[in-house]
């Protein structure tokens, strides 16, 4: 590979990277503007919340598949990572996806009476749940080297939330912005497994327990837990 494709590469990154930073930063700009104090600050409370929803429920699986698949990715077993992804991913599915319906059917049964609390309580939850599945697809693709796509996918991811928080705002409110978030996400999700994955793939699913990839990366989420409260905090 030449230097002119290696600093070529290397500047479509950049860009992309500040154009996801840009609209990450902008659309709080935009939406302080577009709702009242009060619902932007039940929208920073949502963030707030859903953080620590996506790493306690994601169990460190995107950190293991990280690690495990950058290991695997250098002796080239390519095999073995679509296997630990799709391994995790079920595993997610199948375990945060049911803890997720539960904690929407006692919350409505038992603490929420509020209508439109419950209404954004419920999207908090699936908004996680939803951030857990892409925070997998993320690990499964840096895992990989391939950074442009990475950087491709968060452009895009930002550029959506913000074109539809923009068009949502006004009418639905705080509502509106979280359920942006939530479209942005899975098309970004979406978009990347069909990129990623192919239907032959499938086939390379182990049915082991995903049990390897918690355990490589439980500590690192705690880690990041940890200084995400040290930072509210501070």
């Amino acid at each position: 590979m030449n230097l002119t494709l290696i600093f070529k590469k290397k500047a479509i990154y950049l860009l992309l990277m500040l154009t996801a930073s840009f609209f990450g930063f902008f659309k709080l700009i935009v939406y302080s503007k577009l709702i009242s104090v009060e619902d932007f600050g039940t929208y920073s409370l949502v963030l707030s919340t859903y953080i620590f929803l996506v790493f306690l429920g994601g169990m460190g699986l995107s950190e293991g598949l990280l690690k495990k698949g950058s290991m695997c990715f250098a002796t080239e077993d390519i095999k073995s990572i679509k296997d630990y992804f799709l391994r995790a991913l079920i595993f997610s599915v199948v375990i945060t996806g049911s803890v997720s319906f539960l904690l929407i059917i006692l919350s409505r049964i038992f603490l929420i009476r509020d209508g439109e609390t419950l209404l954004i309580f419920c999207l908090t939850v699936v908004l996680a749940f939803a951030t857990i599945l892409f925070n997998l697809i993320d690990s499964f693709i840096r895992s990989q080297q391939k950074f442009l796509l990475f950087a491709s996918i968060l452009a895009i991811k930002n550029i959506i939330a913000i074109t539809l928080g923009s068009m949502w705002a006004t009418t639905f409110g705080v509502r509106g912005l979280i359920f942006s978030e939530l479209v942005s996400v899975l098309i970004v999700f979406l978009l990347s497994f069909a990129i990623s994955i192919k239907l032959s793939d499938i086939k390379l699913y182990n049915s082991k327990s995903a049990a390897i990839l918690i355990s490589n990366g439980y500590q690192m989420m705690l880690t990041l837990v940890l200084r995400n409260i040290a930072l509210m905090l501070d």
